[in-house]
């Protein structure tokens, strides 16, 4: 799925170093749907990192509690 030409407007704009509220009354938009692009298109390797080791970890209590109550039936 490719940018629009709007998302990929503020995507620009946003790694330019432009704040949200100037890309917002640069481009006529709404300061919400700036927020929901930059939120659904920025990368936080970081955060990607702590959610899967989140996910992992969950992911072994739930397999301990799977195994103690006797495995699958």
């Amino acid at each position: 799925m490719a940018l629009s030409r709007t998302e990929a407007d503020v995507m620009l704009l946003h790694d330019g170093g432009f704040k949200r509220r100037e890309i917002s009354r640069d481009l006529g938009l709404k300061p919400s749907y700036v927020d929901a692009i930059v939120e659904r298109y920025s990368l936080n390797l970081a955060e990607d990192r702590r959610r899967e080791k989140r996910i992992r970890e969950r992911t072994a209590v739930l397999g301990a509690a799977v195994i103690a109550a006797g495995g699958h039936r």
